[in-house]
């Protein structure tokens, strides 16, 4: 026999009697569950679901994620576009074409990512990986054909890589970024040898952890080019004595720096590549809170930071995170600090001078404190994610302006012209 009571909290019946049987009981508008149940009606989030009457479980709204294997677990989406509406009671995931996976951090096959965003393969998309190896190749050749000491002004384009790519970083920011500026952001990352704008995807398989184990080893592979080109050099320079020459202007002018060019070129390269290096494996540690609870990489939504696959990876990630933020800028201290009185020799020029060319000569330990102030701002961004956004951007803004009144107090470069545009760059910086 059934036994007649009103309804539990929080819920209702088809005529709204106030007697009942308990089994003709829902729960009502903006809450959700079995009205009958040991657990009875839950509230709805009004920011991330709606619950419309009798609903069993909230519906996400736009920007958020339903736990398929959860369904009373609603978690926010990285990037909002990710995720779709519901607004009837559906089965599996409410991904956006294109995504997929947990917390539709994932592109599905056709898509490749861009950022946290997936955007689809269009015709010629496949043939920028190509492109990709050509670049790396070129980059090659040309620090090596540069790899000559020199005080001449061609610093200027280091000085402006390594800004350009500190820029890069500031996507990383939880700010709300006008969408032009957030590409010119994209489009800067190219320095930061950012794979997605080269529609990777789009030609082979290789997944989040492929690329961020490429990126980091990235000085090996660089370093066995510069190897590779400087046996092919040599090889060919035992046939004709000439092509010893070929990177001279004068081909007949004897070259005495082609034994040395390529590992000048290679530190060269190194030097430029710290932001790149140091901000890729810091990146692993950029975690941000999506709800419940639950943290996930900023960089790859689909993974959850603190669970097995994320701690799989931290001896990988702390080990290069401080080789390239501490050990690599403490070396060359040690390194330049060692080899002090043979400086201005013509073999540590020949070899290491793109350490010290680009500085007055009391101050060629400059580049240390350049990688040390990356290494800061890197830190910043990608580690204090605990902390309230606010309190980051006002420590970088210190750091920044720290770096320009050192700038202005120091003019540590040699030439006027490195002098004025670094200063320039420190003060878009801090506009930013």
């Amino acid at each position: 026999m059934s036994v007649c009571a009103a309804c539990p909290l929080d819920s209702v019946n088809a005529d709204k009697s106030l007697r009942v049987s308990q089994s003709e009981c829902f729960c009502m508008e903006g809450f959700y569950g079995n009205a009958s149940g040991p657990t009875g009606c839950k509230r709805c989030d009004s920011e991330s679901s709606v619950c419309p009457p009798s609903s069993q479980y909230p519906l996400p709204q736009a920007g958020f994620w339903r736990n398929p294997n959860n369904k009373d677990q609603i978690l926010r989406c990285f990037p909002a576009e990710s995720c779709e509406a519901r607004s009837a009671e559906f089965e599996g995931d409410n991904c956006s074409p294109g995504y997929t996976g947990y917390l539709c951090g994932l592109c599905t096959a056709g898509f490749y990512a861009s950022g946290n965003s997936c955007t689809v393969c269009k015709g010629g998309s496949g043939a920028l990986f190509p492109v990709l190896v050509v670049l790396v190749i070129a980059v090659v050749f040309l620090f090596a054909s540069a790899g000559v000491p020199s005080f001449t002004k061609i610093h200027s384009v280091g000085i402006t890589v390594t800004w350009i790519q500190l820029v890069s970083l500031f996507t990383s920011l939880p700010a709300n970024w006008p969408r032009p500026v957030f590409r010119l952001f994209q489009i800067f990352s190219l320095t930061n040898l950012n794979l997605d704008l080269f529609s990777v995807e789009c030609s082979v398989t290789v997944s989040f952890w492929t690329k961020f184990v490429l990126k980091s080893l990235s000085p090996i592979f660089f370093a066995v080019g510069f190897f590779v080109m400087y046996c092919v050099h040599r090889l060919f320079a035992k046939i004709d004595p000439r092509i010893e020459n070929s990177f001279s202007v004068d081909p007949e002018t004897p070259d005495p720096y082609w034994k040395t060019r390529y590992l000048y070129g290679f530190m060269n390269l190194f030097v430029t590549a710290h932001t790149l290096l140091a901000s890729t494996v810091t990146q692993f540690f950029n975690c941000t809170m999506s709800g419940d609870g639950i943290w996930v990489m900023s960089s790859n939504p689909s993974v959850q930071c603190f669970q097995k696959e994320w701690n799989n990876w931290i001896p990988f990630a702390v080990i290069f995170s401080f080789l390239y933020t501490i050990a690599f800028p403490l070396a060359v201290y040690v390194f330049v600090h060692r080899y002090k009185a043979q400086t201005n020799t013509e073999w540590f020029m020949a070899r290491f001078g793109s350490l010290i060319l680009p500085y007055r000569a009391e101050l060629q330990a400059w580049e240390i404190f350049n990688m040390m102030r990356r290494s800061a701002i890197i830190l910043i961004i990608d580690l204090l994610t605990s902390i309230s956004e606010q309190l980051r951007i006002f420590l970088l803004l210190i750091v920044f302006f720290i770096i320009l009144l050192l700038q202005v107090w120091k003019r540590p470069y040699r030439q006027k012209v490195n002098n004025e545009l670094a200063f320039m760059y420190l003060n878009i910086s801090t506009g930013f």
